[in-house]
């Protein structure tokens, strides 16, 4: 894999925000695929980053869940569990 393509991938992890409006379920199926798109690249998005890059550019109203969320315990702080 080029550095480019590396980049690339990087970049669409990143770059993947919640729109207003937007379906969460529909927000968070980019953020999956990217995650995996890099670990299919060779480099494993560990799970506390894909769970904070699911939370992170979702509006206020949401805040409450958040901090629901920011109480769990570390190994419970998983992709999967949000």
């Amino acid at each position: 894999m080029t550095r480019e393509r590396l980049i690339q991938l990087l970049d669409e992890y990143f770059g993947t925000k919640y729109q207003p409006g937007e379906d969460v379920d529909i927000f968070l199926c980019p953020v999956r695929t990217a995650a995996a798109r890099l670990q299919e690249a060779g480099h494993i998005v560990d799970d506390l980053y894909l769970g904070f890059q699911m939370i992170r550019y979702l509006p206020q109203e949401f805040q409450s869940t958040f901090e629901q969320i920011y109480r769990w315990k570390d190994g419970e702080f998983t992709a999967d569990k949000i």
